[in-house]
């Protein structure tokens, strides 16, 4: 993946085992991510609400809550956040809870390998610019859709009727385009969503 998306990409690191936080940290600092810890729920929903994170791993088990609560946090004020989780108890029931609440992906620690944990970070950036890339695009469809219907309905009423019958084929062939098209627009919004 290209660097300008990687370099300096803020990452949040939620853990209340400190030697293990120090390590990731110190970790995705040398990996080029601008890299912060929390320790506690409280202090990670904190940072989440100023640093606004571009992806957030967090353990699901702290102290003072779970890490799901910082997941749901983020896709209610941030969707745009990519949120991996991670835990010491996995099941099957955690691992599905995280990923209908939006969690990008799962890990199970111990994490013996700290590349993986990069490569996942990685991906739910790429992941992150895919989707804006995707909002951008539907929103410019839209412009040019709102712009291709009133153009045609002032053609359609500058016409005179004759000409109004024989526009008229052309005219619901151009709108059946548009209505299509507004489909592709509706899938590409409720992708964003997922």
């Amino acid at each position: 993946m290209a660097g300008p998306v990687i370099l300096g990409a803020r990452v949040l690191f939620v853990d209340d085992e400190e030697a293990i936080r120090r390590l990731f940290e110190t970790f995705l600092s040398t990996e080029g991510f601008d890299v912060r810890g929390a320790s506690t729920l409280a202090e990670s929903q904190d940072l989440v609400k100023t640093k606004w994170p571009e992806v957030v791993i967090v353990d699901k088990n702290l102290p003072d809550g779970s890490g799901l609560e910082l997941l749901q946090t983020c896709r209610e004020h941030h969707p745009n956040v990519e949120v991996i989780v991670l835990t010491g108890y996995p099941t099957l029931e955690s691992a599905i809870d995280a990923l209908r609440l939006g969690a990008f992906d799962y890990i199970i620690k111990p994490v013996l390998d700290l590349d993986l944990v990069s490569q996942k970070v990685r991906r739910a950036l790429e992941r992150r610019h895919l989707r804006a890339q995707s909002r951008e695009l539907a929103g410019q469809l839209a412009d040019a859709l709102d712009k291709l219907e009133t153009s045609l309905k002032d053609a359609t009423e500058a016409l005179g009727s004759e000409e109004v019958e024989a526009a008229k084929e052309h005219v619901d062939s151009a709108m059946r385009a548009t209505r299509k098209a507004r489909n592709i627009q509706s899938s590409l919004r409720s992708d964003k969503n997922q």
